[in-house]
């Protein structure tokens, strides 16, 4: 028992090593989102503010959109056998229920998350149709969270190729900050314009702080909740398991240990019975009755006995005969 009681709440071990990567993950996809739309924003501008060149803007873009997309996928299906450090062995989309409701069902329930807290909160409460539409790309914020990512993928992906460099020029190198990168700041109020009125650059920019931010931040939300439900289940477990073995080594000690000694005793004490009961007691010496009186009691015992005895027989000698005992005792 006490074996079963430590092993047995491990096996929740592998679930809760799990949601380490994939918090990981799920967190990552917030900054990498927001890297990307200013990227995105960036390349459209082109007015030096970065401090790299349209190449680097495009190259980098790039980067971050693969990058994004890898994370995004690992999340949802896992990624062990990539090679991935800390891997997911079993992804979002097969564990968690209200993870699928977020993602794949018309709504938009990271919006409702918002406004009253985490509990509960996976309830659609908002009308599909009018509450979850956005102002660019209407149907993107109606047909669930995955449906919103992959337009924000397409989107930037056209924006890339729409407004970035020709694909062989892109420069994937880290980028190192210069100074004179700065002699290149120039507004360029035809991308100002552009930027203000194209529907995927808004699109983009909406989504840095907007819907598809908060959807993935009510996912991660999603998976520290269950976490702390991994958590405390094993520790339930753990504790009820150890206090059945405390309870029955207490009864074990005592039925088996406890009861044992007390049996044997009683076993001895009438075999003892049975022994001075066949003994001739009358026809043996008092020396010889003294003998086996100290072998059943023990030497020390016999001698407070007579010491008693004969401290009551001085005490009754002592009294006088007067007394109202003595004249009770001689009537």
């Amino acid at each position: 028992m006490c074996i079963f009681s430590t092993v047995y709440p491990t096996r929740t071990l592998p679930d809760i090593q799990d949601m380490a990567p994939m918090i990981d993950f799920a967190g990552r996809r917030h900054y990498q989102l927001q890297v990307c739309a200013f990227l995105a924003r960036e390349l459209v501008l082109d007015d030096g503010f970065s401090r790299m060149t349209h190449e680097q803007l495009a190259g980098q873009l790039s980067l971050c959109l693969e990058r994004l997309r890898v994370t995004y996928d690992a999340v949802r299906l896992g990624n062990a056998g990539q090679g991935v450090h800390n891997a997911i062995r079993v992804g979002a989309d097969d564990r968690f229920s209200d993870h699928n409701q977020v993602m794949y069902t018309p709504g938009c329930s990271w919006r409702e998350a918002e406004t009253s807290g985490f509990e509960g909160s996976v309830e659609n409460k908002f009308d599909a149709e009018h509450e979850c539409a956005l102002e660019v790309y209407p149907d993107a914020g109606e047909k669930g969270l995955h449906y919103l990512a992959m337009t924000f993928f397409e989107v930037v992906e056209g924006i890339l190729f729409d407004f970035g460099p020709p694909e062989d020029t892109w420069d994937k190198e880290p980028v190192v900050p210069a100074d004179h990168l700065f002699t290149r700041v120039q507004i360029r109020d035809d991308r100002v314009r552009l930027a203000e009125n194209n529907k995927d650059i808004t699109f983009v920019t909406m989504m840095m702080e907007g819907d598809l931010f908060l959807g993935l931040d009510h996912i991660h939300e999603i998976f520290h909740h269950h976490t702390h439900e991994f958590l405390v289940e094993a520790r339930h477990e753990t504790e009820i398991l150890y206090a059945l073995y405390v309870i029955l080594l207490a009864v074990g000690f005592y039925r088996i240990i406890f009861r044992g000694i007390l049996n044997s005793t009683e076993t001895d004490l009438v075999a003892i019975r049975q022994f001075v009961a066949h003994m001739p007691l009358h026809i043996m010496s008092p020396g010889e009755v003294r003998c086996i009186c100290a072998v059943l009691v023990g030497e020390d015992e016999i001698r407070a006995h007579e010491i008693e005895r004969a401290a009551s027989a001085s005490e009754a000698q002592a009294r006088p005969l007067g007394s109202s005992e003595s004249n009770r005792s001689l009537a």
